[in-house]
């Protein structure tokens, strides 16, 4: 199980590309893990098969050392939380005191049958494309549709290419990106926390280093938090 997390960190990036369609492909969303290739799991009681059993859901309880998820079939699902869990934040590796009621969250128990969670990933809304046009407080992309999506940005929103920090000058015109934060009040634009720089390397769009459009060690790992 050790070895999966930590391959899963390294290959972080490369699961934004299956978390992107549910942005993309209907406005801004909770990211959860829609396209083809993902959608059969992202939204089912099964977690991965390298860690057994898991579940996937809206956060409906949480404490110091528990947290209960609500799953898309009804039922809610309990796991323990310890000094041992790790949080995977997005494009960043976060702490239980990220976790909060109302994520919605894919919990990866210690081992099959386990009720401790190993790693709980925080599914962060999402938008991606190529960028149309930037102001200071807008960015503007062409999703894989062709449908236009705003990003708003502020002083504190922050920048990568790959794991080198970036800067708000790095956006231009043509340039590919991932943007990751939370839905706007008028759920027309995603308020970015992250931004994270790329191009495509060819048709597909797949981009390199397994950066957030695909390239080497896209999507999720073997036996990764969508249970494929």
């Amino acid at each position: 199980m050790k070895s999966w997390v930590k391959q899963h960190s390294v290959r972080r990036l490369g699961l934004v590309a299956a978390l992107t369609a549910g942005a993309v492909a209907g406005g801004v969303s909770v990211a959860s893990a829609s396209t083809a290739h993902v959608a059969r799991h992202a939204h089912t009681d099964a977690g991965p098969p390298g860690g057994g059993p898991g579940a996937g859901g809206t956060v409906s309880a949480l404490s110091a050392d528990s947290i209960t998820v609500s799953t898309p079939s009804g039922s809610t699902v309990s796991f323990a939380l310890t000094n041992a869990t790790v949080v995977d934040d997005g494009w960043t590796t976060g702490a239980l005191s990220d976790l909060a009621v109302g994520e919605r969250v894919m919990i990866v128990p210690t081992a099959s049958g386990a009720t401790t969670a190993a790693t709980v990933f925080i599914q962060l809304p999402t938008v991606m494309g190529k960028v149309i046009s930037v102001t200071a407080s807008t960015i503007v992309v062409e999703d894989q549709q062709g449908f236009y999506r705003s990003i708003d940005v502020t002083d504190a929103t922050t920048y990568l290419k790959g794991t080198t920090t970036a800067s708000s000058s790095d956006v231009t015109v043509g340039a590919y990106l991932a943007a990751q934060g939370t839905v706007a009040s008028d759920h027309t634009s995603l308020e970015a926390t992250q931004i994270q720089l790329s191009r495509p390397s060819g048709p597909s769009g797949s981009g390199p280093d397994g950066g957030p459009f695909g390239g080497p060690g896209d999507g999720p790992a073997p036996n990764g938090p969508w249970g494929v």
